[in-house]
């Protein structure tokens, strides 16, 4: 029964000494003294049966037990973390950190509505929001982040809840000045066309779509996002199929649009949230706030 030894100071202390590689810099992050540290390095080891780390130069390195331990003592923390949260949130007095995951589109539609909700109703809130390139969920188990805002659906895992925030229709952009509107099949089709890839797979659901009706488009340039996208039409005969909300959103540059005569679905941005913080009363506040503000905006 060893581990009944351990405590939440033990826990963390083995997890900044993993981050820092020193037990130095543990100590200082602790406020704590380095023999404190130390010493109780020396008794979680003599609990554990593992050195954990060893030296390197000026520095400590984590030992196999250690790296393969890190996960769980950064899910038993976060597990505190929230054993220790107040079951009341008052937003007026709050100094929360939350951090949302989310690409520049979403963010220019969303984030500056958040931002002034949040400095009139929780002034000492603080908010971190990072591009999310891949759309992964891993920095919402690991717990970097609160919230992830994506167009694709959520793992089929019961780790994880997702609220969609609004719903948006892909229409075919282009140069009015340069070019006509690529409002027929036909048209659309013949156009050099420019897109933005989510993933490696260079076949998109436009192309998929396309060749279900025997045809086949020309891309001669992909943006790495919409907004990059946008910004590439103006002044060429390119066109781009992209999200009105997104795009309107965001950069106009005078571009013009069309329906899209190729039949495509629709395209709804959610918010994905590990299933740890459901009753959070913090986190309940902050993406109701978020869910709101979608709602108020684009009426999902």
């Amino acid at each position: 029964m060893n581990y009944l030894g351990l405590d939440g100071r033990a826990l963390m202390m083995l997890k900044l000494i993993h981050e820092t590689g020193s037990v130095t810099q543990a100590a200082q992050m602790m406020g704590v003294n380095q023999s404190t540290v130390s010493h109780g390095l020396e008794r979680v080891r003599g609990l554990l049966g593992d050195p954990l780390f060893v030296k390197a130069g000026r520095n400590v390195v984590p030992t196999e037990r250690m790296d393969a331990l890190l996960p769980m003592v950064e899910e038993l923390l976060q597990t505190l973390a929230l054993i220790g949260e107040p079951s009341s949130f008052d937003p007026s007095t709050a100094s929360n950190r939350f951090v949302i995951d989310c690409r520049d589109e979403d963010h220019n539609l969303l984030i500056p509505s958040v931002i002034k909700r949040l400095r009139k109703e929780a002034p000492n809130v603080t908010l971190r929001c990072r591009l999310s390139h891949r759309h992964e969920v891993a920095s919402l188990v690991d717990g970097e982040a609160d919230l992830l805002f994506t167009p694709l659906p959520p793992p089929d895992s019961h780790e994880f809840v997702a609220q969609t925030l609004f719903e948006d229709e892909f229409v075919v952009f282009y140069d009015p000045i340069t070019r006509d509107a690529p409002d027929t099949l036909e048209k659309y089709v013949a156009a050099p066309h420019a897109n933005m890839l989510v993933t490696a797979d260079e076949v998109t659901f436009i192309d998929r779509a396309l060749a279900e009706l025997g045809h086949k488009r020309q891309t001669v340039y992909s943006a790495p996002s919409f907004n990059a996208l946008a910004a590439t039409l103006p002044g060429t005969d390119l066109i781009a199929t992209m999200p009105r909300k997104l795009i309107c959103g965001g950069i106009k540059s005078g571009l013009a649009s069309c329906k899209c005569p190729v039949p495509v679905v629709d395209v709804g941005i959610s918010a994905i949230w590990h299933i740890r913080n459901r009753t959070s009363p913090a986190h309940k506040w902050f993406r109701d706030l978020v869910v709101s503000e979608a709602q108020a905006r684009f009426g999902s």
